[in-house]
């Protein structure tokens, strides 16, 4: 299990987050949850984590269709 731990962040912009976690999303999937925590997240961190996720995870399915 990977941990990315935002504890004592308190700023971050979508740009940096996305770029730290959608990719991650992008190439493996679903099979990413099973794998990584994330750990510290204040509600606004948590809201751009989601985004960031979610983005990914529409990346994948994107490069998954024919």
């Amino acid at each position: 299990m990977q941990v990315i731990d935002f504890t004592g962040v308190r700023v971050a912009n979508s740009s940096f987050v996305n770029a730290l976690v959608s990719g991650l999303f992008e190439q493996h999937g679903e099979a990413i949850p099973q794998k990584l925590v994330f750990r510290g997240c204040l509600p606004p961190i948590q809201s751009l984590v989601d985004a960031a996720v979610a983005l990914g995870l529409t990346k994948h399915g994107e490069r998954a269709r024919p």
